[in-house]
């Protein structure tokens, strides 16, 4: 559904007219999406790990890894793919260490601001920038596969 190039250019396309409900139903949803996994992910998984690991900068850098991969692995659909096909498999690694990088970056913010506020509100920020024009604005179903197959399973690769 959503290539690289897609995140970045409108699609041509109407715009539908029920735009603003939309637009505010997305804010809703990436404020929660941005609230709930920052708490999982960055306030109750990085804290514990920090821990049990300790706070020293070993101690951290293997919480914020820890925190990331499990970040990554959790935005794929690893149960529904077909991993017979190569393009499928090379698109849930690679989207599992795209959002695992964004995941340890997130990591890094959250212990040195002391705070998981600041990255929920860009974790909600980027979610909705990336959402809003093709389901609020042209009224797409709000279903977001990260793994395609077919001629879009090329494009999410690239």
């Amino acid at each position: 559904m959503f290539g690289i190039i897609e995140c970045f250019v409108l699609v041509p396309g109407e715009v539908v007219p029920d735009w603003p409900v939309r637009v505010l139903w997305l804010c809703t949803l990436c404020a929660a999406i941005g609230l709930s996994e920052e708490g999982m992910f960055r306030g109750i998984l990085l804290g514990g790990v920090l821990d049990v690991c300790g706070k020293n900068r070993q101690g951290i850098i293997m919480a914020a890894g820890i925190s990331a991969l499990l970040f990554g692995v959790a935005h794929v659909e690893w149960w529904s793919m077909n991993w017979l096909d190569p393009l499928q498999a090379i698109q849930a690694v690679l989207k599992m260490i795209q959002t695992a990088t964004l995941g340890f970056f997130f990591a890094a913010l959250v212990i040195k601001g002391k705070s998981i506020w600041g990255v929920a509100i860009l974790h909600g920020l980027s979610d909705l920038l990336i959402m809003i024009p093709s389901f609020g604005l042209l009224g797409e179903s709000a279903t977001v596969s990260y793994v395609n197959s077919g001629e879009d399973a090329i494009a999410t690769i690239v």
